[in-house]
């Protein structure tokens, strides 16, 4: 069922949408939708009774994110990304500052699924665009995406609708070598071997170069891509243009509680920028001539 479906309740005929909004919050239950990549799906459930004249009952099954704020009236509508590699706690950052942030949604990248490695770069190119596009839905309805990914800047912008979205912020979660080899040890139960979190660390090297410098290696995404994204984009910019860039946080040695306030500190800010025409990487900064006073980074 769409958002704009109308359902008949004995309140009345409402949208879907609509009704999900009136649902009180001691109506919703936290429930699993079943075991993704990175353990079990949980998801908020309500059931609401519908009037039909027909024989029997019916009921409006409604599902959202943990972390969907139906009534907010944030006029953002942005793409926030947290980038990096594996092992330096992207994903439980971003679902712990969830419940702080009105009319944020959270993802991970991993939802939609991940082939057998060695994982290709076109199939991280391609979803890379699934994600930019649900941005755009999110954006219709008024709402900012907060995604988790390995996707860095360049990859984001190179996306072919990337420049439909209102406003784009990058920041790169980081953590030291050792600390990300202990976490990933600690998080999948010894499936990688000293090769593979060589690998993953060396991944996190070149975040950190791409993260200063848009000629930094850019072969590594570009080499073997997938045909349809748009790198022209950015290969021309340097370290110096407004739009380039991505904000770092390095977790290490320092408690979740810290890294999540540091995680909604750049959330807010983003977010402020975007209200205030600071953002760099606002609609139009495709555009040569495009370019604000203030990065808001």
């Amino acid at each position: 069922m769409v958002c704009s479906h109308e359902v008949t309740t004995k309140a009345g005929k409402f949208r879907a949408d609509t009704l999900a909004k009136k649902v009180p919050k001691r109506a919703w239950q936290k429930l699993s939708a079943g075991a993704g990549a990175k353990g079990h799906r949980f998801y908020d459930w309500a059931v609401i009774d519908l009037a039909d004249p027909r024989p029997g009952s019916r009921q409006l099954l409604i599902r959202r994110n943990r972390s969907q704020a139906f009534a907010s009236c944030h006029p953002g509508q942005m793409l926030l990304k947290l980038t990096g590699s594996s092992g330096a706690g992207k994903t439980t950052l971003a679902f712990a500052v969830a419940d702080r942030l009105d009319g944020v949604v959270v993802h991970d990248f991993d939802e939609v699924g991940l082939p057998l490695p060695p994982i290709p770069p076109h199939w991280r190119n391609r979803m890379t665009e699934v994600w930019v596009r649900r941005a755009l839905e999110y954006q219709v309805r008024g709402m900012d995406l907060l995604l988790t990914g390995n996707s860095p800047l360049g990859e984001v912008l190179a996306a072919p609708s990337a420049p439909s979205l209102n406003g784009i912020a990058v920041c790169l979660i980081d953590v030291a070598d050792q600390d990300r080899g202990e976490r990933l040890a600690a998080r999948d139960g010894g499936r990688w071997d000293q090769a593979a979190t060589d690998a993953f660390c060396g991944w996190a090297a070149w975040h950190r170069g791409h993260a200063r410098d848009p000629r930094f290696r850019s072969d590594v995404i570009i080499d073997r891509s997938w045909p349809e994204m748009a790198w022209h984009r950015w290969t021309t910019w340097t370290p110096e243009d407004p739009r380039w860039r991505t904000h770092l946080i390095d977790t290490t040695g320092q408690s979740l509680a810290t890294s999540v306030n540091q995680v909604e500190r750049w959330v807010t800010e983003q977010r402020e920028a975007h209200r205030s025409g600071r953002l760099a990487l606002t609609h139009g900064w495709t555009d040569e001539t495009h370019r604000p006073t203030d990065h808001g980074a």
